[in-house]
């Protein structure tokens, strides 16, 4: 037997590695039973090798491609959630090596590890996880590794440029415009490379004498209203592949802006000083928290609505697709997805008028966490 393989059979690295991760007493107890009753199983040695050599031909394509499905097979469930402890123990080296603080290195992994595994359990009753849990593992094995610090989890990774961000030597203010040849559709919402833009607006963006450009606000690109910017007085501080600190909702993430502004804080402090060469000085995200259609969808007093209020947002046209992480589970059907919360009540019924809910980005300056409040 594989030595590794082994390793992952083995009760007593199971227990170490669960209790690590904080499981509860009830999923290791049923992880325990599922091992020994598998452990002299030929098939679930294979499927670990083969799913093992997967995971290091696919790390940096941050897509596991082909794997089966858990929730169809117990013995698959079971091996991504072996898979899943394994990268717990990889993990913590990792992190040990780049002199990570334990609690921060502790509470990615059971962000990253446990919270999928308790998912699958409350959703299937049997031990297990997704297998699109394993996509990104170079977000957590490389350099500058994924780190949950409070309510967020943060990666440090290059913007992808949805606008240009200049700011006013004066006053501070920032100005987004649009990067030069981008597509709006008709609600001024960003238009994606893969999406059809016939008839759509194409944005233009001078550098020379004077800035010269189309804004972006949080209601979409004004296309009627080109705006000029005197070059002695703004200065641009964000553009495509700049770094930034890409921001990650974690499914269990407070919102309220009290915890956005400590997680926030602890980023910065964070990164400055384990990897100030890095030298980012905003925050990024991409999320369905974003969505300005939200505010169609669920009525103030809202943590998510005063967020939004706190940060730049840039809309997109794409479709968002995010239903996952709002409804838990990997496919998404609307006939029986649960509506358990007001969020998931007013998306569904949002979705049966046939109506899209749309992606959104976010930008942040770290000059503006300390006094982060509702704009």
């Amino acid at each position: 037997m594989d030595q590794t393989v082994e390793k992952l059979l083995n009760i007593d690295n199971c227990r170490e590695l669960a209790q690590f991760c904080g499981l509860p007493e009830p999923i290791q107890s049923a992880l325990r039973a599922a091992i020994t009753s598998h452990r002299d199983n030929v098939q679930i040695h294979q499927l670990l090798q083969n799913c093992l050599d997967n995971i290091d031909q696919s790390r940096k394509s941050h897509a596991l491609i082909g794997w089966p499905d858990a929730e169809s097979n117990p013995l698959h469930a079971l091996v991504y959630c072996l898979l899943l402890l394994d990268l717990a123990g990889r993990m913590r080296c990792h992190y040990r090596q780049l002199r990570i603080d334990p609690g921060i290195t502790r509470q990615t992994v059971m962000a990253k590890v446990a919270t999928p595994i308790k998912q699958f359990w409350e959703t299937n009753g049997v031990i297990g996880a997704r297998s699109d849990v394993f996509n990104y593992l170079d977000w957590y094995l490389g350099p500058m590794p994924n780190v949950r610090l409070g309510t967020f989890s943060y990666e440090a990774r290059p913007w992808g440029g949805f606008a240009r961000v200049f700011k006013s030597r004066k006053s501070g203010q920032l100005k987004l415009l649009a990067e030069h040849g981008d597509y709006f559709d008709e609600d001024g919402r960003r238009m994606q490379s893969d999406m059809d833009c016939t008839g759509c607006f194409c944005a233009t963006l001078d550098l020379n004498d004077v800035i010269r450009g189309y804004p972006i606000c949080p209601q979409g690109l004004r296309t009627n209203q080109i705006q000029e910017l005197d070059p002695d007085e703004w200065r641009m501080v964000l553009q495509k592949g700049d770094p930034v600190l890409q921001m990650h909702i974690p499914f269990d993430t407070d919102l309220s802006l009290s915890a956005c502004r400590e997680s926030f804080l602890a980023a910065i402090n964070f990164y400055q000083n384990h990897f100030p060469e890095y030298g980012a000085t905003f925050f990024a995200c991409g999320s369905w928290i974003h969505s300005p259609d939200l505010r169609k969808i669920i009525s103030p007093p809202s943590n998510l609505l005063k967020l939004q209020d706190a940060v730049y947002l840039m809309q997109n046209a794409a479709d968002c697709q995010s239903y996952k992480y709002i409804f838990g589970f990997s496919e998404f059907h609307p006939q029986t997805a649960p509506r358990s919360t007001r969020l998931q009540r007013g998306l569904l019924n949002y979705l049966e008028q046939e109506n899209i809910f749309h992606k959104c980005a976010m930008i942040l300056p770290f000059s503006e966490v300390e006094g982060l409040a509702v704009r």
